[in-house]
């Protein structure tokens, strides 16, 4: 006999609220960014946690996938950790099977097929995260969002999590064309929507032709 909870349940109206559920564990996470230059992309998250149970040395949002792959999350911190697991394996994969490192497109689609797949499997639930992933190809760099239902788009700026739609009507408004004003941008978002900012709280990534890191310091970029 088949349980209520081994298949997908919509509404009356078509929608499948768990997928809905998910954007909102997004929209009340810690925001993170992502801008695109012309050779360049800063990926930014503020890394604050209210949570007792964190440890929050060495917990990260902004990781490191491959030598030019970066991602960071908004959203529930337990759902972004296996698909970081997943992401970082299916790279080891592709590139073991191929020889070739994977691209920032190939992996993107492999990771959007994975949570779309959880939004229809029995006995499973959306990931209440968003991604934004970072890398290079073809000679050009390339910056997506991957939402809980799998979809992914291929922007020029992002922003998820909380008062995003704030950060990203700024960001709208700005064209930046060096990586130190990018990050000191990224950096004045996150402040304007979540206060104090500190070098333990905020994180950077900047992915450029010389493969992707996240930035040691934030102090800098840090202006009043």
């Amino acid at each position: 006999m088949i349980a209520p909870d081994d298949f997908t349940n919509f509404s009356s109206d078509g929608r499948l609220l768990q997928v809905e559920y998910a954007a909102l564990a997004v929209n009340a996470g810690a925001p993170s960014l992502g801008i695109v230059g012309e050779d360049f992309v800063v990926i930014a998250a503020d890394n604050s946690h209210n949570s007792l149970l964190y440890d929050e040395q060495g917990v990260h949002k902004v990781e490191p996938i491959t030598e030019h792959i970066g991602m960071v999350y908004s959203g529930y911190k337990p759902d972004y950790n296996p698909i970081l697991k997943f992401a970082r394996k299916a790279a080891q994969e592709y590139l073991l099977n191929t020889g070739e490192p994977i691209s920032v497109i190939e992996l993107v689609k492999k990771i959007g097929r994975l949570m779309q797949e959880y939004t229809q499997s029995a006995r499973l639930r959306p990931f209440g995260v968003s991604l934004l992933i970072c890398g290079w190809y073809e000679n050009r760099p390339y910056l997506f969002q991957c939402n809980p239902p799998g979809q992914y788009l291929n922007l020029a700026s992002a922003a998820v999590g909380v008062d995003h739609d704030k950060i990203l009507k700024n960001m709208n408004k700005n064209w930046l064309n060096t990586e130190e004003r990018c990050c000191q941008f990224s950096l004045a978002q996150l402040k304007a929507v979540k206060g104090d900012l500190t070098r333990s709280n905020v994180e950077i990534g900047l992915y450029n032709k010389r493969g992707f890191r996240r930035l040691p310091s934030t102090e800098k970029f840090l202006t009043d």
